[in-house]
């Protein structure tokens, strides 16, 4: 593990500190401002930029902030301002909710259909899954319509299970080019 991955780790692991003490208004703000970061990846840059004083940067900050997110968030990313981490702020955040959902034993599915589904077809995977690995499950419902029809799965953000017409195709496609190679 690279310095950088282990300071990201360490920053996430107390955030988790700070997330311990508060309350699950904490993760909607905590959540909030990675997606302003996300969606906004210029304020990265400008908060991580030493064309500003350090004082600038968190001023900035404090006016993005102030009054929408707990105090201590705002500390927080005053802390990677001060330790001129802010361009990792993203990964931080990212890493502490892959703490906090081994943590709190979730796993996180992404549901990817080529059309709505009905809430008792998705209540059916939810609690497929939720069986299979044990644990509580957060989702997400996606449309891509390339997909044909049924559905595909990627959980925890990098596994994936695919039912799909479009993934059975190119299943089919590979093992026809892998016979054909032979």
């Amino acid at each position: 593990m690279s310095n950088v991955e282990n300071q990201i780790h360490h920053y996430a692991f107390a955030l988790y500190s700070i997330y311990e003490e508060k309350d699950k208004k904490f993760l909607d703000e905590l959540n909030s401002v990675f997606n302003s970061f996300y969606h906004q990846k210029d304020i990265i840059g400008i908060l991580s930029s030493n064309n500003l004083s350090k004082q600038e940067r968190k001023r900035i900050i404090k006016n993005i902030f102030e009054n929408n997110i707990d105090k201590y968030l705002i500390n927080f990313l005053c802390v990677l301002i001060d330790n001129n981490f802010m361009h990792n702020v993203l990964f931080i955040i990212q890493d502490f909710f892959t703490y906090y959902n081994r943590e709190k034993n979730i796993a996180f599915l992404k549901i990817i259909t080529p059309f709505p589904l009905e809430d008792n077809i998705i209540k059916k995977i939810i609690d497929k899954h939720k069986n299979k690995f044990n644990k509580e499950i957060v989702y997400t419902v996606e449309i891509d319509k390339s997909l044909i029809a049924g559905f595909k799965i990627i959980y925890n953000d990098n596994n994936i299970l695919d039912y799909s017409i479009k993934g059975k195709i190119d299943n089919l496609r590979h093992q026809i080019k892998t016979t054909k190679g032979e």
